[in-house]
């Protein structure tokens, strides 16, 4: 949250999308205690992905252990009504009654499918505020008999190869009011106007940087199937990216250990846990 903004000069951000479509409306259709101002000062919906497209790729673990080889990746335009609509109907359909849990890796999360996946899923708008902004957080609700809900937000520091020039300033940009929404416009490119990246890579011998990475999870748990959303920032940054992740916990699948856990155990927290 963004305590330096007066609460006298922020505006409410305009909605993108018709007032039809049901997610438009998140967090406050769901979420009453979340103000306007408090939606504004936490930041979680213009620090969405200022990009076209959200790539969703999904991973199914069925009743007997085994792993979904076949689970499809999906590409939303946050333009694209008719491509939005078409996502909210696809998670609002049931999966197959042999999914025991599905978990979906999100890159580039824009603000329609941020909404989408926090009206569907009644995800906690803190979530996606603590997952913008990089701070780490975890959360546990009391067990309850048909839904409860688990959040777990990690940064953490790793070593891997440089594959791209590091750049340690950046212009300041700010968001900008339009009537497409909100803008980020950068400022004049002065001295004065530059901030140190503080996201960026450290430099280490034998081209490898030292990265800040982010680990963010929310699960819905019910006795049907339960639903992971797994959060990446920017695919522009050197960090563990949404395909990548799942490529890993399909890997899980292939392990004897885990693979042994998945079968004797019906409880989806262990797909979690693997994660």
């Amino acid at each position: 949250m963004n305590f330096d903004i007066d609460a006298s000069e922020v505006q409410p951000i305009p909605l993108r999308l018709p007032d039809d479509f049901e997610w438009g409306q998140y967090p406050q259709s769901l979420f009453r205690n979340w103000t306007s101002e408090q939606v504004n000062r936490s930041q979680m919906l213009t620090k969405c992905s200022n990009g076209e497209l959200s790539t969703v790729y999904n991973i199914g673990v069925f009743n007997d252990g085994s792993f979904d080889k076949q689970a499809e990746t999906r590409t939303v335009r946050k333009d694209d009504a008719v491509g939005l609509r078409g996502y909210w109907n696809y998670l609002g359909r049931s999966p197959p009654s042999n999914v025991r849990v599905q978990a979906l890796f999100v890159e580039d999360m824009t603000l329609p499918v941020l909404q989408i996946l926090g009206t569907r899923y009644n995800v906690e708008p803190f979530f996606f505020a603590s997952s913008v902004n990089w701070t780490p957080s975890r959360y546990r609700e009391d067990p309850k008999k048909l839904e409860d809900h688990i959040t777990v937000i990690l940064p953490f520091i790793r070593t891997l190869q440089n594959q791209r020039q590091i750049t340690r300033t950046r212009p300041v940009r700010i968001p900008t009011l339009t009537s497409s929404g909100v803008v980020d416009e950068p400022l004049p490119y002065t001295d004065e106007k530059q901030v140190i990246n503080m996201q960026a890579a450290l430099s280490l011998p034998e081209n490898k940087i030292l990265v800040q990475d982010l680990l963010s999870l929310h699960m819905v748990r019910k006795k049907t199937t339960s639903t992971i959303i797994s959060y990446h920032p920017s695919s522009e940054l050197q960090r563990t990216s949404a395909k990548h992740l799942q490529s890993l916990v399909k890997r899980t699948g292939d392990s004897v250990y885990w693979s042994n856990i998945f079968k004797r155990s019906k409880d989806p927290t262990f797909l979690f846990l693997a994660i």
